[in-house]
Order: C-alpha cells, then structure tokens, then sequence
C-alpha cells in the first residue's frame, strides 16, 4: 500500500509540478503581456504628453496670429479709413474747384457777351462814322454849293 501511495502520491506530485509549471508559464506569459501593455499604456501616455505639448504649442502660435491678425485688421482699417478722409478732402477741393470753374465760367460768359456787344457797337460806330463822313462829305458840297449859289447870287 506503501507504494501504491507512494505512486500515487509521485503523480500527484508529478501533475502538481506540471500544473506549477504551466500556471508559471501562464504567469509569465501574463507577466509579459502586462509589461506589453504597461509599455504601450507609457507610450500612448508619453503620445499623449507630446500631443498635449503640440497641442499648448499650437495654441500659443494660434494666439500669436490672431493679435497679429486683429493688429494687422485694426491697421487696415485705420489705412481705410485715411484713404476714405483723403477722399471726403479731394471731393471737397474739386467741388470747390467745379464751383470756381462754374463762377469763373458764368464771368466768361458775361465777358465774352459784353465783348460781342462791345464789337456790335464797335461795328455801329464804324458804320455810323462812315455815314457821318459821308453826311459831312455831303454837307461840304452843299455848304460849297450854297457858297456857290450864295455867290452867283451876290454877283447878279
């Protein structure tokens, strides 16, 4: 009975080691799963850590633009609205240019009126002194004829 139990007890012995070994193995196998996976649990952390970085970074260069672009929007609008004063001015000087022309205009006009009737009267003048002379012309001979006549009258 001795070694009966003693057999037995080999086996059990025997299957014990065996189920050790293999609940070993498990545990190792395990084991380098779990450092797989606290590995890549580090690495997605270490992912994470450089995402959160670039993504600080990306933030910081994005705030950077957005006052660049509110500096550079407030100078455009500052430009813009120097461009539209400049305007308003130039407007107001040919207007007072276009009035000035206009009055300037109107007083040509009166001028060049005055100027036409200025050569109308020059050229009434002309003529009336060309019928005054002939007037004068005839008044010399009929002042000459009643001279004349005013002598054959004397005579006789």
């Amino acid at each position: 009975m001795c070694k009966i139990l003693k057999g037995k007890l080999l086996v059990d012995i025997k299957n014990n080691f065996d189920r050790i070994n293999k609940k070993e193995v498990e545990a190792r196998e395990i084991t380098i799963k779990l450092n797989n996976f606290a590995k890549n649990i580090s690495d997605l952390q270490l992912q994470e850590e450089m995402m959160l970085q670039r993504s600080n970074e990306m933030g910081s260069q994005l705030a950077k633009l957005m006052r660049e672009l509110d500096v550079s929007n407030i100078d455009i609008v500052t430009s813009l609205l120097d461009q539209e004063k400049l305007l308003k001015q130039k407007v107001v000087a040919i207007e007072c240019e276009a009035e000035f022309f206009m009055a300037n205009w109107v007083n040509l006009l009166k001028l060049t009126e005055r100027m036409e009737i200025t050569e109308s009267l020059e050229d009434e003048i002309l003529e009336m002194n060309i019928v005054f002379s002939q007037m004068n012309d005839s008044f010399t001979k009929l002042s000459s004829d009643l001279d004349d006549v005013t002598n054959k009258r004397d005579q006789l």
